[in-house]
């Protein structure tokens, strides 16, 4: 069998078309960019160096 033949086809006119299923992202139109970046910017300000659990917290994580 063709390497192809596991994609689903629809019958356009006379001739077949091969349908493939792909991700399509749609921002949401209430999003507005330089919000965004003001957001990255702040968090890249206020949250230097690296990850840590805070000292109060320690008590409740476990370890696998």
């Amino acid at each position: 069998m063709p390497a192809w033949s596991s994609v689903n086809f629809h019958k356009h006119g006379h001739s077949n078309v091969g349908v493939v299923p792909r991700i399509v992202r749609i921002a949401d139109p209430g999003v507005e960019d330089e919000r965004v970046d003001e957001a990255v910017g702040w968090l890249e300000a206020e949250w230097k160096g690296e990850p840590y659990v805070p000292d109060d917290l320690l008590s409740t994580v476990t370890t696998a």
